[in-house]
């Protein structure tokens, strides 16, 4: 049973009492971007997104935790196919939460979802975090992601 108050605050859609435990300054680390995302404006922005309306079914199924950090494992849908991750959340000193990484399997689901999550936060996330190899990748382009996918897999 998952009972940290991240995991509840998150399955109950409590955006409020999300804000209340992420500090000012937390450092967000996901698969998907190429870049760790600063501050809890932005944390919050990725995480509603995410939890809210991409990523169905948000359930989590575990909690491990030692005197450093808690492990939060979960599974949910995206596009009709499983995903499932583990976040991982260290606390500062005063119990606010500071550093959250969230890990994520399998990789075809989590192409989906950064696909979708590049249309959803392109206005807020800085391009250079979407983008792979200092610029020596293509730069991703939100409007076109799934066509440019399909193009590269031969399957336009």
């Amino acid at each position: 049973m998952t009972t940290h108050r991240f995991a509840v605050a998150t399955s109950s859609g409590d955006q409020a009492a999300l804000a209340a435990l992420i500090a000012e300054d937390v450092t967000f680390r996901t698969p998907i971007l190429t870049q760790d995302l600063q501050g809890k404006e932005l944390t919050l922005r990725f995480l509603g997104e995410a939890d809210h309306n991409i990523i169905k079914d948000l359930t989590y199924t575990d909690e491990v935790s030692d005197d450093e950090r808690t492990i939060l494992f979960w599974t949910g849908t995206v596009d009709d196919r499983e995903m499932s991750g583990a976040t991982v959340l260290v606390e500062d000193a005063g119990g606010l939460i500071s550093d959250i990484t969230v890990l994520l399997r399998s990789w075809g689901v989590v192409a989906n979802f950064r696909d979708t999550m590049l249309r959803a936060l392109a206005d807020t996330v800085p391009a250079a975090a979407w983008q792979l190899d200092e610029g020596k990748a293509p730069a991703p382009d939100p409007a076109g992601v799934n066509d440019e996918r399909r193009t590269r897999l031969g399957r336009a």
